[in-house]
C-alpha cells in the first residue's frame, strides 16, 4: 500500500485516539483511525503477522501510520472523523462538524451539524469527494442518519454502516449514492429478516475466498449474514457538465435554510374555563394548539393540553395498528417494552444538564389499568437510584416512582386509542403562575404482540429517536425540547 511510513505510536497516548472502533480487511490487518489533527492524526495499521493458536496478535510497536501525510491528520470537521480506514491508495473517513446550531436530527445524527463520508488521496492528503447528506429527519436516498463506520469496498462500490441499521453504498471514484440495504428502523417497521434491531456501528462485507460470493455481516443479540447480489455489475457511469452560478447558489442556500425548523418549538397552552372531563372523549381539548408527531399515517400522535390552577391537562390521540400493548413487567422500563406516551417537563429547554425540576410522565398499559411512572433525574432527598445501562453507556435517575395522585382515562379501538390525564401541579414542580417552561412530548408505538418498542417519536425534536438502547431512550435532553407558555 502506497504512503506507508514506519512509525511508533506517539509515547503520550496508549494507542490511536479512537472513536467508533476499528477495521480489519480480509487478511485482518488491523486499520485504526486517530482523530487529532496532528502528527499522529490519520489512519494506523497494524498486519496481522503473527499468530497464535490461529489467532492474530497485534502489537503497538508494528503499527504503521498510513493513509495519509504525517503531519496532515485528516483535516476534518471540529468534531474528529470517528471512524476512517486506507484502501488501495485512498483512506475514507466519516467527517463531521458538532451541531453548535441545534439543528434537528436522528439519534446520534443530532450530534451533527453535518456529517459525510470523505474520500482523501492517501500521498497528499486532498479531499477527492464527500459523500451523503445528514438526514434532519427520515433519510432520504443520498443521505444518512449517522454513517458510524466502514463495512469495505468490492469492486467499484463502497459500504458504509449507518447507526439505525442501515447500510448505504457508494461509488467509489466519485461518491454517488447507490444503493441503501436492511431496513430503516427508525421508521418502525413489523420485524423481518432483514431487520438488525440494534445500534449499529460496525458492518463487514467481504467476498467467500471459494464461491466469490459477496456477504455482508452484521451482529446485534445474533449474528446476521445476509448474500449481496449485484456487485458483479457493470457500474453505469454517465458525464456531463454544469454551470455554477451566484444565482444557483442562492437558491441552494435557501433550499438548506428551508429545511431547517425553528430552534425553538412552542406550544400555547391555554386555561381551562372548567375542569375538562378525564373521560377518554376528548371533547373538551379539541380546540386546543396541537402538537404533532408523525412517523406515517398509521403511525402518529396528537396532545393537546390545558391548565387550571388545580391541574395541567394532557390529551394524546395516536393512531396505532397495535394500540395500546405493553407486555413489560418491569415498571421502571415501560418505554422499552410496548405503546406508552409520555410528558417531559423542566424550568427551560435548552442546552443544559438535567437536574431538579426535571420530570417525565410516563403513561403505558399494564395489567389492565394505567401507569403512570415519574423519572426524576434529579432530587432534592430521597433518592433510590435506578440506572440504565447498555455497552454505550449508563444513564441514572434519581427516583423513578408510581404517581398515584394523576386521574387518567384511556379509550383502545381498532387502530387507536385516546388517553386523558389530570396532572397536579405538585406532581411536576410548577405551578400555575409560571409563564414558560421547557417541554416535550413523545410516543412509543408496539410491535405487533407488544413485546417491544419499534418507533419512538418526539414533538420536541420534530422527529424519530432511537428505540435500541436502554440509556439513550431514558436520557433526559432539555436541547432537544421545546418550550410550553401558560396563555393568561
Amino acid at each position: 500500500m502506497a504512503g506507508h511510513r514506519q512509525a511508533s505510536v506517539p509515547h503520550r497516548r496508549l494507542g490511536p485516539q479512537q472513536g467508533w472502533g476499528a477495521y480489519f480487511d480480509e487478511q485482518l490487518n488491523l486499520f485504526m483511525h486517530d482523530w487529532s489533527d496532528d502528527a499522529a492524526g490519520g489512519v494506523w495499521e497494524i498486519q496481522a503477522t503473527e499468530w497464535k493458536n490461529g489467532v492474530p496478535v497485534y502489537r503497538w510497536e508494528q503499527a504503521k501510520h498510513v493513509g495519509l501525510p504525517r503531519g496532515h491528520g485528516l483535516q476534518h470537521g471540529a468534531s474528529g472523523a470517528r471512524t476512517a480506514f486506507s484502501h488501495q491508495g485512498a483512506a475514507y473517513a466519516l467527517n463531521g462538524g458538532y451541531n453548535a446550531a441545534n439543528l434537528p436530527g436522528v439519534g446520534h445524527g443530532h450530534d451533527y451539524e453535518f456529517a459525510q463520508i470523505t474520500k482523501y488521496d492517501e500521498a497528499t492528503g486532498k479531499p477527492l469527494w464527500h459523500a451523503g447528506e445528514r438526514a434532519a429527519s427520515f433519510a432520504t436516498p443520498g443521505q444518512h442518519y449517522c454513517p458510524t463506520g466502514p463495512s469495505g469496498v468490492v469492486g467499484d462500490y463502497l459500504f458504509w454502516t449507518d447507526e439505525n441499521s442501515l447500510v448505504h453504498v457508494w461509488d467509489v471514484q466519485h461518491g454517488l449514492y447507490v444503493d441503501t440495504l436492511l431496513e430503516d428502523i427508525s421508521r418502525g417497521p413489523d420485524p423481518s429478516p432483514f431487520t438488525v434491531w440494534v445500534e449499529l456501528f460496525n458492518t463487514r462485507v467481504f467476498r467467500h475466498p471459494q464461491t466469490g460470493k459477496v456477504y455482508l455481516m452484521a451482529g446485534s443479540d445474533a449474528i446476521h449474514v445476509f448474500e449481496i447480489l449485484g456487485t458483479e455489475q457493470k457500474m453505469t457511469r454517465f458525464q456531463g457538465t454544469f454551470e455554477l452560478t451566484q444565482e444557483g447558489i442562492e437558491k441552494a442556500k435557501r433550499q438548506e435554510q428551508s429545511r431547517i425548523v425553528p430552534k425553538e418549538r412552542t406550544l400555547v397552552i391555554r386555561r381551562a374555563p372548567a375542569p375538562p372531563k378525564i373521560d377518554g372523549d376528548l371533547a373538551e381539548f379539541a380546540r386546543e394548539a396541537p402538537a404533532r408527531m408523525i412517523a406515517e399515517a398509521n403511525r402518529q400522535a396528537t396532545a393537546r393540553l390545558l391548565y387550571d390552577d388545580q391541574c395541567l391537562y394532557v390529551a394524546f390521540d395516536v393512531q396505532d395498528d397495535s394500540p395500546w400493548k405493553n407486555a413489560g413487567g418491569d415498571a421502571t422500563a415501560l418505554f422499552k417494552t410496548g405503546d406508552e406516551v409520555s410528558l417531559w417537563i423542566g424550568p427551560s429547554a435548552g442546552k443544559r444538564q438535567p437536574g431538579l425540576g426535571d420530570v417525565r410522565l410516563l403513561f403505558a398499559p399494564t395489567g389492565g389499568r394505567v401507569a403512570v411512572m415519574a423519572y426524576r433525574p434529579k432530587v432534592a432527598q430521597g433518592a433510590k437510584s435506578v440506572a440504565y445501562r447498555s455497552p454505550s453507556g449508563t444513564v441514572t435517575m434519581d427516583k423513578v416512582e408510581e404517581c398515584a395522585a394523576v386521574r387518567t382515562a384511556v379509550k383502545v379501538f381498532e387502530k387507536s386509542y385516546r388517553l386523558a390525564a389530570a396532572i397536579p401541579w405538585s406532581e411536576i414542580g410548577l405551578s400555575p403562575g409560571v409563564e414558560r417552561f421547557g417541554l416535550d412530548l413523545s410516543v412509543d408505538f408496539s410491535d405487533p404482540a407488544g413485546q417491544r418498542n419499534v418507533a419512538r417519536l418526539h414533538w420536541g425534536r420534530n422527529g424519530a429517536a432511537i428505540v435500541y438502547d436502554l440509556p439513550t431512550e431514558a436520557r433526559f435532553e432539555p436541547e432537544t425540547w421545546g418550550v410550553g407558555v401558560l396563555a393568561k
